[in-house]
This record gives structure tokens, C-alpha cells and sequence, in this order.
């Protein structure tokens, strides 16, 4: 996924990204199993899926603030639907 911006997939900026990806759903999938989430791997698969769209290149300033004063409604909209 990465390759096409640093060039070899086994590149270290590409490892060293892809390692702080798999500890951030380490951290999710931690935090929603101590909330007593009801499912909680489902909710950490959620939540990581939001942050993988909240960093991908937007387009214009227009849809990033858009998206960001819509975040936290679509957090929020995540942890009621899993009992948080």
C-alpha cells in the first residue's frame, strides 16, 4: 500500500509504519476488551478503520473540516452501538 510512496514494500519507513499500525489495533483491541465493549474486537476493527480514514490524503480543506467535525459523532455513534 505504501510502496508506490517510498518505493520497496521492505523498506524501513514502510515496516516501521506498518508496525505502528499493527501496535495502534493492539491498543484498540486492548482498550475495547477492558471497556467491556460487547463485541469487542468489532468495535476495534471500527475504530481502526476510522483512523485509517482519517489519515488518508483529502482533497481540499473543505472536506477536511468536514470530516473532522463529523468524527467525533461517528466515534460516538461506534461506542453506542457497541454498549461503551
Amino acid at each position: 500500500m505504501l510502496a508506490p510512496h517510498f518505493g520497496d514494500a521492505s523498506d524501513d519507513v514502510c515496516s516501521t509504519l506498518e508496525e505502528r499500525r499493527r501496535n495502534l489495533y493492539d491498543l484498540l483491541l486492548e482498550l475495547t476488551k477492558i471497556s467491556a465493549a460487547k463485541e469487542s474486537t468489532a468495535l476495534a476493527d471500527a475504530l481502526y478503520l476510522v483512523w485509517e480514514g482519517a489519515v488518508v490524503p483529502i482533497r481540499s480543506e473543505a472536506e477536511r473540516v468536514r470530516l473532522a467535525r463529523n468524527l467525533p459523532v461517528v466515534v460516538d455513534r461506534l461506542l453506542k452501538a457497541y454498549s461503551i
